[in-house]
């Protein structure tokens, strides 16, 4: 979930549709975060992981298996299910 949006921020889907990231946006696996000016700023909080993700500038993220830590195995049999 986004915590924190400053700046030109945007989440592009698994179909390249892009939208404009606002404060308690759900992002899903297989999105693409991106920041596009210097002044970005974006708090995710990934529900995998305790300490929330800050990136800030110019950024691109995959939201995958990379930034998704301590899944069992079932819950990778599901990844396209889970809600970030």
């Amino acid at each position: 979930m986004v915590q924190v949006s400053l700046g030109s921020n945007n989440i592009i889907d698994k179909n390249g549709n892009i939208r404009e990231v606002n404060d308690a946006d759900l992002i899903y696996h297989g999105e693409q975060l991106y920041g596009a000016d210097m002044h970005s700023l974006l708090q995710i909080k990934y529900a995998e992981i305790v300490e929330p993700a800050i990136y800030n500038g110019i950024f691109s993220v995959l939201v995958d298996d990379s930034v998704m830590l301590d899944l069992d195995g079932c819950e990778n049999m599901f990844i396209d299910d889970i809600m970030l």
